[in-house]
């Protein structure tokens, strides 16, 4: 009778380990964020933004709004696996976390003409102004560099090691 209650025990134990792994890598992931960096064999930190605007000096890279790091998220929970990833509303995750190329295809617009914003004129055309003026963009290619914040990691590979062996002890108290 006592070994069936530490067989159940022990299947409670390892029930109850791929979510504290899941918690532990989507930590580990945010902390990315927070150093600015890639935690691999030896630390990367993320390339500097080519040019910085008045806006983003001084301001942490891909922290705009906070989404992509909010997003970052256990997804699935197995007994042999544990999955984390990013939100699909979140569709730039990948090429920032791989980088890569994004070829803009090429596009002509219109624009509607100008008006007045305040005084006695307000809500009336600007003089001068075409009426849908169009304007064409041609093709560019934009280059995002690698700014890896989601992987495999010796790091990671530890630190869950490290949480196994603390809920085990535990588990033998």
């Amino acid at each position: 009778m006592k070994t069936d209650a530490f067989i159940n025990r022990v299947l409670g134990l390892i029930r109850q380990l791929p979510p504290i792994i899941g918690n532990e890598a989507v930590n580990f992931f945010k902390t990315n964020f927070r150093l600015q960096g890639w935690q691999g064999q030896t630390f990367e930190p993320w390339p500097k933004r080519k040019r910085e605007t008045k806006r983003s000096l001084g301001k942490p890279i891909l922290i705009q709004t906070g989404a992509l790091e909010r997003s970052i998220q256990v997804k699935q929970v197995s007994q042999n696996a544990v999955v984390v990833g990013t939100s699909s509303a979140i569709p730039y995750a990948r090429i920032h976390n791989e980088g890569g190329t994004i070829v803009q295809a090429p596009r002509s617009e219109t624009f509607i003409r100008n008006r007045y914003k305040r005084g006695v004129k307000k809500g009336k055309f600007q003089p001068g102004k075409i009426p849908g003026r169009g304007f064409t963009y041609g093709q560019r290619i934009i280059h995002i560099p690698r700014r890896q914040f989601m992987g495999d990691s010796p790091v990671l590979r530890a630190e869950i090691q490290k949480r196994i062996i603390q809920e085990v002890k535990q588990f033998i108290k």
